[in-house]
């Protein structure tokens, strides 16, 4: 299953559970559509998150600084990430160069096929939230917005491409 070494950066232990499930299920798309496994691993962590070091991308992913530096250095290059200096340091943060929205969208062209089952699968995650969501744990209403834009994102590119109605 997970690389995950450490606890998450926003998210309490129910909702790790939540966002491993999340990044199981997008990687076994990634996996289905022959995308480099850490790359999609490194690119998922940088979604749900925004921006994060090298240190904390090791951290959640397992692999090694120079594996990750490799797979950022080929993202910069392609403008697909920008790196931020941390103010007071000399530590570099990582995100993805646009909006989530629009991440999002290159996003659903690669699990075009497996779009309806994402969105059951968003929906179920949702609802086991909305508990969390009252208990005021930490993370939860992050997740729950995040989920709330992919789903709003699904029912957009439903529209675009009608035969998945």
């Amino acid at each position: 299953m997970s690389n995950m070494k450490s606890s998450p950066l926003f998210f309490n232990k129910k909702l790790h559970t939540y966002e491993e499930r999340l990044i199981e299920f997008l990687l076994d798309i990634g996996d289905k559509k022959r995308i480099n496994p850490k790359l999609a691993r490194i690119s998922i962590y940088l979604l749900f998150h925004g921006s994060l070091t090298q240190n904390q991308l090791k951290d959640m992913t397992g692999f090694s600084i120079g594996s990750i530096s490799s797979y950022l250095s080929k993202m910069e290059e392609l403008k697909i990430i920008k790196t931020h200096v941390i103010p007071d340091t000399r530590t570099m943060s990582y995100s993805f160069n646009g909006i989530f929205k629009d991440l999002i969208s290159r996003g659903l062209e690669i699990f075009l096929n497996s779009i309806l089952s994402a969105q059951e699968f968003l929906k179920h995650i949702k609802e086991e939230l909305q508990e969390l969501i009252i208990k005021n744990k930490k993370g939860a209403k992050h997740l729950d917005k995040r989920i709330d834009e992919l789903l709003k994102s699904f029912e957009v590119y439903k529209n675009i491409q009608p035969v998945l109605n």
